[in-house]
């Protein structure tokens, strides 16, 4: 086996399910040809060096893993195939792998992104928490001042009085 990168553009306007559907085809496609995915890096929305496909804007995902020399055929195949994939870049990185130290490097980034996704989750707990939070106390200023416009102690109305 062998370590590659790829480095694949995303259209940026494409929806989230679209996105993550492609990340997904093209993860199963290296698992399925007997690669291993030793890390994948979302580098997100970026800005594009020149226009490609009319696109000025790319979501850049940089992807390790491990692989054969036959299996880069069929992987590249598959991007061509997606319709959600501006560009990708395949290159191999080292001939010979110490398989143990990759399973290593995988199990740490597995860890990492668990980690990442329940601080995602967490956070947007927590802002979900503060908006409830300031819708009240957005409801609570409203409520007072419409007490003190309808309050009874009107002191326009005792100005009438007075002639």
């Amino acid at each position: 086996m062998r370590k590659y990168e790829l480095l694949y553009i995303l259209k940026h306007d494409s929806a989230p399910e679209k996105t993550a559907a492609a990340r997904d085809k093209i993860n199963s496609v290296i698992e399925s040809e007997g690669g291993m995915l030793v890390n994948e890096d979302v580098w997100g929305k970026k800005k594009l060096a020149f226009e490609v496909k009319k696109y000025q804007k790319g979501i850049f995902i940089l992807t390790h893993f491990l692989g054969e020399p036959s299996h880069i055929r069929e992987i590249e195949r598959n991007l061509k195939l997606n319709q959600e994939v501006l560009r990708y870049l395949t290159v191999k990185l080292t001939d010979k792998i110490d398989l143990e130290e990759e399973k290593a490097a995988r199990e740490k980034w597995q860890a990492d992104k668990a980690r990442a996704d329940l601080a995602v989750v967490e956070a947007s707990a927590s802002a979900d928490d503060d908006d409830d939070a300031e819708e009240e106390e957005e409801e609570d200023r409203d409520k007072e001042r419409d007490d003190d416009d309808f309050g009874g102690d009107d002191e326009a109305g005792d100005e009438g009085d007075d002639d």
